[in-house]
């Protein structure tokens, strides 16, 4: 939810995120592990950025 409401409030994040996901479809198209470990990675990265 801390992922979420960070998108809602940062429009400047949520549009960086909306890019890093087409980005990961295209590159991880056949490789939805990775594709959920790239997602991972970044919203890691966000919320420590966050707080």
């Amino acid at each position: 939810m801390a992922f979420r409401n960070s998108l809602r409030v940062d429009t400047e994040l949520a549009q960086r995120y909306e890019k890093k996901k087409r980005l990961w479809v295209a590159e991880f198209a056949s490789d939805r592990e990775a594709y959920t470990a790239a997602k991972g990675d970044f919203i890691k990265e966000a919320l420590k950025n966050a707080f």
